[in-house]
């Protein structure tokens, strides 16, 4: 029983689908426990690897050309009504498309986007935990300077790019320092403020795509901003209330 307990639990961490006082305690088994570790490892490659590897074939240029003038954009908490919407529309378009093609076209569309949106969510749920996790432990900061000339060079000796640091021009703000985390199993840099009570963590990855505009998350009291630029992907946690996490975004996006 207790072997299907802890396949339960890795595939609920794994899928992001654990709340966050259960990951934490989770993730306490983990640094001790091999095994589970493995278990952990070898779910998330496999998922990794079915998004990576999958075999995708195109579709012909008539259906293509229906498809990109039925799209919408479909929002998460509605995407499964709007990919069968989208399917009546397919049937109403071609009746003759055989009804098993059709199935399989839209059980398809489904499930890639459970797995965007479950990626995205995963995503969240690490950030949060690792937000939390180093606030109440005594490993929030690995090198401890209010000075961007001595952060940036410490991070280039533990990573293989190069982080944007900032010392944010707000009233109240201090740079603290920053640290090694890892985030859906990249190492990733992070920059640690002070905002007058509130501690911002600003995430860095590398990212392929142009510049983007600032998404704004909540997810159990706190707020994520997630955005790219100068080929970084960024996201801010704090517990900060959407007045005060915008001003912060604002001062992190400074050219």
């Amino acid at each position: 029983m207790r072997a299907e307990s802890d396949d339960l639990q890795v595939h609920a961490y794994v899928d992001g689908e654990m709340h966050l006082e259960a990951q934490l305690r989770f993730e306490e088994r983990l640094a001790g426990d091999a095994r589970l570790r493995a278990q952990v490892d070898a779910l998330r490659s496999l998922s990794q690897s079915l998004r990576a590897e999958a075999q995708y074939h195109a579709a012909p240029a008539d259906l293509r050309a229906h498809l990109m003038r039925a799209a919408v954009p479909v929002q998460e908490t509605r995407r499964v009504s709007g990919l069968v919407a989208l399917a009546g529309r397919l049937v109403g378009w071609r009746p003759l498309v055989p009804a098993l093609a059709l199935a399989a076209i839209a059980a398809v569309a489904v499930n890639l986007a459970v797995l965007r949106t479950s990626d995205a969510q995963w995503q969240r749920e690490e950030l949060v935990a690792s937000h939390v996790r180093a606030t109440l432990s005594q490993r929030a900061i690995d090198v401890a300077s209010s000075d961007r000339h001595t952060v940036k060079p410490w991070f280039s000796t533990q990573l293989d790019f190069s982080p944007t640091v900032r010392e944010l021009d707000l009233p109240g703000a201090a740079l603290l320092g920053g640290r090694i985390d890892y985030v859906q199993g990249r190492r990733v840099a992070v920059l640690v403020y002070q905002v007058r009570r509130h501690v911002v963590d600003h995430y860095m990855w590398p990212a392929t795509g142009s510049d983007s505009g600032v998404e704004l998350q909540e997810l159990r009291g706190f707020r994520i901003a997630q955005w790219r630029q100068g080929g970084l992907a960024h996201r801010l946690v704090s517990d900060m209330d959407a007045q005060e996490l915008q001003a912060v975004i604002a001062a992190s996006r400074k050219g």
